[in-house]
């Protein structure tokens, strides 16, 4: 192999063996075996078309993909946070009508709404 072909497969390989070195021993993400995945495929395309062309797409095409995991990502945070804001509001609700003498089942009613 010479050109491309020889050179990006070592040059992405040894991008993520630096990678793989650097993270967290307590990480237990799947980035590794995802980073490890996306270094065979880019090693496929370069080995069977040395045509840059096909490189730029798979490049765009994981930008893409992975813009679109942080976007996920980002709406799950988000609910989560709405999702906890509404519980404590409910908690506060709840310990108030308890406080003020309430039985627990109508407190339970009222911080149901």
């Amino acid at each position: 192999m010479t050109g491309w072909a020889a050179v990006l497969p070592a040059a992405v390989l040894a991008g993520l063996a630096a990678a793989l070195c650097l993270r967290p021993a307590s990480s237990t993400s799947r980035r590794p075996a995802v980073a490890v995945a996306l270094v065979m495929l880019v090693w496929a395309v370069g080995s069977l078309s040395p045509d840059p062309r096909h490189l730029l797409v798979l490049v765009v095409t994981s930008a893409a993909l992975g813009g679109g995991v942080l976007l996920v990502r980002r709406r799950q945070r988000l609910a989560a946070r709405r999702r906890a804001g509404q519980l404590l509001e409910a908690c506060g609700v709840l310990a108030s009508e308890l406080t003020a003498g309430q039985p627990p089942g109508a407190a339970l009613h009222r911080a149901q709404r």
